[in-house]
């Protein structure tokens, strides 16, 4: 289950009284609410940054909700790294406003070059992970 509609399907089909998710929850909080059904996962990813203001939290579980949220503006404007590096909550959000700008102006430039400095730096961080070699 990915989307609402997905959710309405099968319990239409199953004539279930409810639906478990965790994967699909992750990837949109939304999943459950017809009425948050249009919501950008950007806007859903700043509202959740918000509540992590409010509440606290891990940044390393601020960092894998945002990721699961946002992933795939993170991945097309080549901001993942700079969400995964984030020290503070605010940084996150910085990442994802850049995202939003992006969309909304269409202004950003993909850098060849950044994908290969993010392929070395995954390559080092698995040899030194004792994983290759």
């Amino acid at each position: 289950m990915r989307e609402h509609a997905d959710v309405a399907k099968n319990m239409e089909e199953t004539g279930a009284d409810g639906i478990m998710s965790a994967e699909g929850l992750l990837d949109n909080p939304a999943i459950f609410s017809p009425t948050m059904h249009g919501k950008d996962r950007l806007e859903l990813a700043l509202e959740y940054l918000e509540l992590a203001e409010q509440h606290p939290a891990p940044m390393r579980c601020v960092i894998f909700h945002t990721r699961r949220i946002a992933k795939q503006a993170l991945m097309a404007y080549q901001l993942m790294q700079e969400c995964c590096a984030a020290t503070t909550v605010a940084e996150v959000r910085g990442v994802v406003e850049r995202c939003v700008k992006y969309q909304a102006d269409g202004d950003f430039v993909y850098d060849g070059l950044k994908v290969i400095s993010q392929q070395f730096t995954l390559l080092e961080q698995i040899e030194e992970r004792g994983a290759v070699g």
